[in-house]
Formats: structure tokens, sequence, C-alpha cells
């Protein structure tokens, strides 16, 4: 099943590459397969390094037992919301509260001034991997144009607190993929777009989950899309759609009997479940339903990822057992 849905959508996105201006919106064009986290300007094809070392994570890393892989990195673990590479970047740390990391791609073409653009990415928030002690989140997720700009990494972009679309909340969800999107005029022949907190320290709110006062706010992020209609962006998730949280419930979370996967608007064709290695410990294909249920007092305690398949989407998420 998961073989059909790659292929689609490989297939959908050689066909949408006009319409969404992003040319490589989630980071599945690269040079060489990552083994350390910070490959993003080196490795990503037409993306670029801002200020500081921006991230990419590829599940070919997993191969490489670096710190680097999808799900599991240094960060620590996150689903691809679609195929293999997500990217990420910090929008606070301890050591300078100035420092940030911006990651920035050139658009396909310039924006036209006065065409209304809907533009959204996904972001989710890491949940400490290597960093367990120093873990903290930020609001300030955004993104932002720029035209003509000269900006790199001998030349970096400081925070001036301005976003064309901001998450203005601190997120502190790393179950699940947040969708930010929204609408913007265009005010200028933009040609370049970039990712990151634009804001400063005093404009950034911090909320720390560890008893040091240290920590890092890092998150991941995932197919950037800047189009004249929705529907190109929409295009570029179907068949292998993400579905946000509020369409799929899975229940009891955490459990220790049974599991119940519900659907509220999309039927259900299948169901997997694997640990946090990969390992695939349980996997179902059903008759079309809008509510399954696993017994799962079998398997051994911890947390494991759930994803679920339709005729055009993909959802995952996390499910603890204990």
């Amino acid at each position: 099943m998961r073989t059909l849905i790659n292929i689609s959508f490989a297939l959908i996105s050689l066909t949408i590459t006009a319409q969404n201006l992003v040319t490589n919106p989630s980071f599945e064009d690269y040079l060489e397969c990552p083994f350390s986290t910070a490959a993003l300007n080196n490795q990503v094809v037409d993306w670029f390094s801002w200020q500081e070392t921006p991230d990419f994570f590829h599940e070919c890393s997993n191969q490489l037992e670096g710190f680097a892989g999808v799900p599991n990195n240094a960060w620590g673990s996150q689903l691809a919301v679609l195929g293999a590479a997500y990217a990420g970047f910090g929008t606070y740390t301890f050591s300078d509260p100035e420092i940030r990391e911006y990651m920035a791609s050139p658009l396909s073409s310039p924006l036209t001034v006065g065409t209304d653009y809907y533009i959204m990415f996904f972001t989710s928030w890491y949940d400490g991997g290597l960093e367990i002690e120093s873990l903290c989140a930020t609001n300030h997720i955004g993104l932002r144009f720029f035209e003509n700009p000269n900006y790199g990494q001998s030349n970096p972009f400081e925070a001036d607190n301005f976003a064309h679309l901001d998450y203005s909340e601190v997120l502190t969800d790393s179950t699940n993929w947040t969708l930010v999107d929204g609408w913007f005029t265009a005010d200028q022949a933009y040609d370049w777009v970039a990712l990151g907190n634009f804001f400063d320290s005093t404009n950034t709110e911090i909320e720390i989950f560890n008893e040091e006062d240290r920590c890092f706010g890092f998150y991941y992020i995932e197919n950037v899309c800047v189009a004249t209609d929705p529907l190109f962006c929409e295009q570029l998730l179907s068949n292998g759609k993400a579905l946000l949280k509020e369409e799929i419930n899975v229940f009891p979370n955490p459990t220790s009997k049974y599991v119940t996967i519900k659907s509220t608007e999309n039927v259900i064709h299948g169901v997997e479940l694997a640990s946090q290695l990969g390992k695939i410990v349980f996997q179902q294909e059903n008759t079309p339903a809008r509510e399954v249920s696993i017994d799962v007092s079998n398997f051994a305690k911890g947390l494991y990822v759930i994803k679920v398949y339709g005729d055009n989407y993909l959802f995952t998420t996390k499910l603890l057992i204990e």
C-alpha cells in the first residue's frame, strides 16, 4: 500500500511543480545522504542557510547509523508527512538568545504585485532526542518573502520582528504535524521565501520543559507551498495526504489493551503499527470502514507509531502502550 502512495505522490509532484512556486517543497531532492544533522545548506537542492546550520533529515541516513534519520534523529522521533525527508531549524538557544537558524529557497518565479497567494507549511516540535535535558518550545515559527536578498552564512539575516506568515503561539505538539497557512497579497515582486523565527528574544515567548536554566527551541518543517490556488497545495498532499489530528481520532492513548482508530470524514483502508526503530509489529488491510480496533495487550510496553491509510491520505501519530 505504501508503494502505491509513494508512486502516486511522485507522479503528482512532477505535474504541480509549476503551480507551487517552491521547487523542492518537501526536501526530497538532495545531493548526498546526510550523516550529521546540519546538512541542509550543502545537500538539499534549492535550499540554503541564512544563519547557522538548519538541519536535513532523510530515511537514507538510517543505514548510516548517523544522527539525521527519519523517523529517529538527534532531536527526537518524527515521521515524514510524506515521502522520506524533512528539514528543521532552531528558534532559540540558551547560549545566545539572539541566534536563529533560517532556511531559504528561490521561488520558481517572482510573486506578482497585487495577486493573492495561499501559503502554507507543516511544522512539528521536537521531542528531545539527545537534547532531552535542554527541551524548550517557542512561538514564532514563520515564513517570510524577500526580493533580491543577499543573505547567506557569510552575511546572516538578523531577526527584525516581522513575518508574512507566523505561528504566534508557543507550539508544543511533538506528536502531530501542525499546518500553518494563510493568504498573502503580494506588495513586492518577492523572489525568495525563508522560514525560521524572525523575532528577537525580547519578542519570543519561551516555555522550558527541564529543570536546568538552558534550552533549545527546535522545529521540524515539511511541505512548504506558495500558490495562487490552495488546490495546488492540496495536490502536493493528495494520494498521500496528511490529515490533521481532528480528522482521525486514536483512543485511548496511552492504552494497555485496545486502541481504536476512528475517522470522522475519511474511509480507513489499512492500519500499520511500528516501533520507534521502524519495525512493523502489526499490519492490517481491511474493507473500507470508519472505525478500526486493535488488540495491543500482547505488545511490549513503549512508544509506537501508527499509520492509517485511505484512498487519498496517509495519517501518522504516536501511541503509548503501557
